[in-house]
C-alpha cells in the first residue's frame, strides 16, 4: 500500500506537469502595469522590502499616496493599469484594495501572486488584512464571493500551491503514517521489546527510524520538485526547510506511536491529529487562544516557506524563519524522545 500511494503521488505530479489541468505557470504573456500605492502609515520596511525585489514580470511599480494624482477621492490611474492600494484602518488592520478595470479581476492574478508571496516571506505569515476588490471608479465594496464567481478555479490554483500540498502529503505519509504503522507492528510482534534488551540506546533507535523515514520523505519531495519545479531543487534553504519539516513530522509520528498500543489505535490517532490541526488553524483566525496555540505548530511556519521556496526561492531573509522553525521542531523532537523512552516499548 505504501508503494502504491507513493506511486500515486508521483503519477499525479506527472499528469499535472504534462497533461493535467492547465495551472497558472507564470506565463510571460503581456499583462498590465500594476501600481502598489501605500499611505504614510503603512510599514515602511515592508514597502522597502517589496521595492528591493520588484520583478520584471509582471510589471509592478510602488508609489506613495502623495505621489499619485487624484480624481476626486479616488486615485487617477494611468490608462490600462491596475492597482493595489494599501492603507491602515482605525482598528489597526491593513486594508488591501485591489483595483481592476471593468469586470476583469483576473488581470490582477499574476501581480497578486507576487504580492502574496513576498508579503508572506516578509511577515512569516499573512498579517491581519481586510481584502477588497473593486473596479476602477467604484466605491462600494464587492463581496469576495462575487469575485470568486467571476474567477475560474484554475486561476486560483497555481503550480506552486499544488506542489506544496503534494510535498506536505508525501511528508505526512512517509514520516507520520508509515512510522506509526511500522512502530505499531513492531510493538505487536515484540520487536520493540527485543530491541530494548539489546545494547542499542533509545537515541540510536530513534536515529535509525528517522534516517529511514526521513530519506524516504526527502526522496519523494525531490521527485515532486523534479517533476513540477526543477529549478527549486537548487535552493539549499528549501532543502533545509524540507529536512526540518520531515524531522517535525517524524517527531509527531514517534509521539503518536508511543501512545498507541495497536495499529487501529495508531490510525485513529493519526486521523485525530489531522482533524485537530485543521480545527486549530480554522479557529485561530477568530480566537486569540488558538492563535497562540498555532505558534507551537511547525506546520504554521513550514508551509509558507515551502510555498515561497517553490514560487520565488528562499532568500537570506528566510534564514531567521528557518531558525525559528528549527527551534519549534527541536522542542517537539525532545518531547517525542522522552515519551518514546518511557512508553514506546509497551
Amino acid at each position: 500500500m505504501a508503494i502504491l500511494l507513493l506511486g500515486l503521488l508521483t503519477a499525479i505530479c506527472v499528469l499535472i506537469a504534462t497533461g493535467g489541468p492547465e495551472l497558472n505557470r507564470g506565463s510571460q504573456s503581456k499583462v498590465p502595469l500594476c501600481w502598489i500605492i501605500h499611505t504614510s502609515d503603512v510599514d515602511p520596511d515592508w514597502m522597502n522590502y517589496l521595492r528591493g525585489s520588484l520583478p520584471e514580470h509582471p510589471p509592478i511599480r510602488i508609489a506613495s499616496a502623495n505621489e499619485m494624482p487624484r480624481k476626486g477621492d479616488a486615485f487617477a490611474y494611468p490608462s490600462g493599469t491596475c492597482g493595489i492600494e494599501l492603507s491602515v484602518l482605525q482598528t489597526g488592520q491593513i486594508q488591501v484594495l485591489f483595483r481592476h478595470f471593468g469586470a476583469q479581476p483576473e488581470i490582477l492574478f499574476p501581480h497578486s501572486q507576487w504580492f502574496w508571496a513576498k508579503t508572506t516571506e516578509y511577515f512569516d505569515a499573512i498579517p491581519q488584512l481586510q481584502i477588497l476588490a473593486l473596479p476602477m471608479g467604484v466605491s462600494s465594496p464587492q463581496n469576495a464571493r462575487e469575485i470568486l464567481k467571476q474567477t475560474s478555479l484554475s486561476d486560483l490554483v497555481t503550480l506552486e500551491l499544488v506542489g506544496s500540498m503534494l510535498i506536505f502529503a508525501a511528508q505526512f505519509f512517509c514520516c507520520v503514517h508509515l512510522l506509526i504503522s511500522f512502530s505499531s507492528q513492531d510493538r505487536e510482534r515484540g520487536t520493540l521489546l527485543a530491541l530494548a534488551l539489546t545494547p542499542a540506546s533509545v537515541g540510536e533507535i530513534i536515529i535509525a527510524k528517522c534516517l529511514f523515514h526521513g530519506s524516504l520523505s526527502l526522496l519523494m519531495c525531490g521527485v515532486i520538485m523534479g517533476i513540477l519545479k526543477p529549478a527549486a531543487m537548487l535552493d539549499p534553504l528549501l532543502w533545509g526547510t524540507l529536512i526540518v519539516t520531515s524531522i517535525g513530522f517524524m517527531s509527531i509520528g514517534i509521539l503518536l506511536a508511543s501512545l498507541a498500543k495497536t495499529q487501529a489505535a495508531a490510525a485513529l490517532l493519526t486521523l485525530c491529529y489531522m482533524l485537530g490541526i485543521a480545527l486549530i488553524f480554522h479557529l485561530s483566525n477568530g480566537f486569540a487562544a488558538f492563535a497562540t496555540l498555532r505558534e507551537f505548530m511547525f506546520e504554521h511556519r513550514s508551509f509558507p516557506l515551502v510555498f515561497v521556496g517553490l514560487k520565488t526561492g528562499l532568500g537570506g531573509v528566510a534564514i531567521y524563519r528557518l531558525g525559528t522553525l528549527s527551534a519549534v521542531v527541536l522542542g517537539w523532537l525532545i518531547v517525542a524522545s522522552r515519551v518514546f523512552a518511557t512508553r514506546g516499548w509497551r
